[in-house]
């Protein structure tokens, strides 16, 4: 069987850019939109401001700042995905209380942005697949 979060297909960038899609998953008290970095098997590491997936260095032009401390090298357990929000440092997520994430506690895909409303938009997805 295919792992749905990593298709199979040629190209460093396109593989990368398959992998990050908002998802919603349900928190302990309220749905999260976060951004999935990587699937098992994936080591991530976040050192001097850059985040790296299996040692290439992401480029991530969404982010709204680099992020201000180093995460130690961690390899994501099969069955899981390493999320982090695109607010780097003020966000919850696989750094800290989220921790890996199992995939069948995904619930969705973001797919329309409403706010706020100067930025409302229709969120593409990738043309990967």
């Amino acid at each position: 069987l295919k792992n749905p979060w990593r298709p199979d297909m040629e190209g460093w960038d396109r593989a990368v850019e398959a992998m990050r899609e908002l998802v919603d998953f349900s928190g302990s008290m309220r749905p999260y939109i976060k951004r999935i970095i990587g699937v098992g098997g994936d080591t991530i590491e976040i050192s001097d401001g850059r985040v790296y997936l299996n040692g290439k260095d992401l480029h991530e032009p969404y982010v709204a700042a680099s992020p201000w401390s180093d995460y130690g090298r961690v390899t994501v357990p099969e069955g899981y995905v390493f999320v982090m929000g695109d607010n780097r440092n003020n966000s919850d997520d696989s750094r800290g209380s989220v921790g890996f994430l199992r995939t069948n506690r995904i619930v969705g895909r973001a797919m329309l942005r409403y706010y706020p409303l100067k930025k409302a938009c229709v969120m593409r997805r990738p043309d990967v697949y």
